[in-house]
């Protein structure tokens, strides 16, 4: 049907370095990878709400609720989890290091946002479209600032530039 396969690429990746480097199955790498990163991804709530609330007790209480819900980690191993696990990972970390680059305006913090935005971009489309969504709303919530805001043009161009691999070949083979 001419559909080009045009799917963010990075959670194949790692399924496959996985299967590689471990010596397990493709099966086992699908049962493994997505359940790793949705583990993993309670971590990462956990250092986003300790950034948003700025309190180690009420961030701990916010994680456990987070890892109890059902749908937090069902719905990232399930199915499409190989993709949908990272992308959420690495959307978790992203907006912790958005939040504290509006909160300190550290230069450090534009590099490692626009890096796991970028990851996040190269996981799962929802998970670049929910990245995006919820860095615009904690700028107009927590700054608003000139200079945080060029500072997010700053994690813009660092996000092209770590998915610029993937979309370019995409555009050369398929156009836009």
């Amino acid at each position: 049907l001419n559909i080009p396969f045009a799917y963010p690429p990075l959670g194949f990746y790692l399924g496959r370095l996985t299967s590689d480097i471990i010596g397990i199955g493709a099966v086992e790498a699908l049962r493994w990878v997505p359940a790793f990163f949705a583990s993993l991804s309670i971590l990462a709530f956990y250092l986003l709400a300790l950034r948003l609330l700025k309190n180690k007790y009420y961030a701990a209480v916010s994680t456990l609720f987070f890892a109890m819900m059902p749908r937090a980690f069902s719905w990232f191993v399930m199915g499409g989890g190989l993709t949908r696990s990272p992308g959420q990972f690495f959307m978790l970390l992203a907006l912790a290091t958005i939040v504290r680059l509006y909160g300190e305006n550290r230069r450090a913090d534009i590099f490692w946002a626009g890096l796991f935005s970028g990851l996040a971009v190269l996981s799962h489309p929802e998970a670049a479209v929910h990245t995006a969504f919820s860095a615009v709303f904690l700028w107009l919530m927590l700054s608003r600032k000139r200079d945080t805001f060029v500072s997010s043009v700053g994690v813009g161009i660092v996000v092209l530039a770590v998915t610029a691999p993937w979309w370019a070949t995409v555009i050369h083979y398929h156009g836009v």
